[in-house]
């Protein structure tokens, strides 16, 4: 007896390559002078899907001369992400260009808050000898807390004989210190 070969076989639908007609890109609606903002850039097809086989470099320009740009970022998987740093306040537009693709986004840049002032924040009443935790908090003209303040103040008290450090040192806008009173009354930091 002859052996009957085996076979098998399947089917299947080619398709035209996805295309990559335009990019999508993401910027924060607002952003602060001088601070780092993430962009996020994907290559679409006309009807708005990814197109992960996409690559290619990025160069980017904005109408804020004053912006520290990325020269060039390449695509990876149809998708990039760059880092921008706007210099100028105002309403500021971010073009990307990846060879004929090219995407625009606009964000709100707006100025690096100016320290106006300091809240000190302690309890109403204390017992002369006994250490308190104070807070200060860095606060613009409008008395908001500046979160991104990093720096030092110089403590001082209208209670001569107080114990407490001569610098206060600030993380995110906000100081912390410990105060021990030592004259009976109303006193002041």
């Amino acid at each position: 007896g002859g052996e009957t070969p085996l076979t098998g076989s399947d089917s299947t639908l080619v398709g035209e390559p996805i295309v990559a007609t335009q990019l999508a890109i993401r910027i924060p609606e607002s952003t602060r002078v001088g601070a780092p903002s993430r962009v996020m850039l994907m290559a679409v097809d006309a009807n708005g899907r990814s197109v992960p086989h996409f690559s290619g470099d990025v160069t980017f320009t904005s109408s804020d001369e004053a912006a520290s740009l990325p020269e060039t970022i390449t695509f990876v998987r149809g998708r990039a992400v760059a880092t921008v740093t706007f210099g100028t306040p105002g309403e500021q537009t971010l073009t990307a260009k990846a060879g004929d693709l090219t995407a625009e986004a606009v964000t709100t840049v707006v100025a690096q808050p100016v320290v106006a002032d300091f809240r000190i924040e302690l309890r109403s009443e204390v017992v002369a000898g006994e250490t308190t935790r104070v807070r200060v908090v860095a606060i613009d003209a409008d008395g908001t807390a500046i979160r991104d303040f990093s720096g030092s103040a110089t403590i001082a008290s209208s209670d001569a004989e107080a114990t407490l450090p001569e610098t206060v040192q600030f993380r995110r806008g906000r100081g912390y210190f410990a105060a021990a009173f030592a004259t009976l009354g109303d006193q002041q930091l």
